[in-house]
């Protein structure tokens, strides 16, 4: 397992940031004349589990982020779930998003579910 050291919303943030490049770099080798690539080559260091705490307005916490690739990997599986102790009682967050590639549009797409 892999330590997450700042908040939930960061790892989200890394992975935005990490589907821009991605798209970037995908965009400059469909210029270029390239031969197939790996579409998921920047997003393969984010894959494994990564946790932490976090601190905040429901209180203190921990986070946990799985990331994996799913259905043949055509997917890209972000999971995670943030606990929070509380005066009253605590917290529970949960979170589920698919990463897919549109070919249609050249970009990745980021579908997100939370309870």
């Amino acid at each position: 397992m892999r330590k997450l050291g700042t908040t939930f919303a960061f790892a989200c943030l890394v992975c935005t940031g990490a589907a821009l490049g991605t798209v970037a770099i995908a965009q400059e080798q469909k210029k270029a004349g390239e031969a197939k690539a790996d579409r998921w080559e920047a997003w393969r260091p984010l894959v494994g589990t990564w946790e932490g705490s976090s601190e905040g307005k429901p209180g203190k916490g921990t986070v946990k982020l799985e990331i994996s690739f799913v259905m043949n990997g055509r997917y890209l599986k972000l999971a995670g779930i943030a606990d929070y102790k509380n005066d009253k009682g605590g917290e529970h967050h949960e979170d589920m998003g698919l990463v897919s590639f549109d070919r249609a549009r050249s970009k990745f797409v980021f579908r997100q579910f939370h309870t």
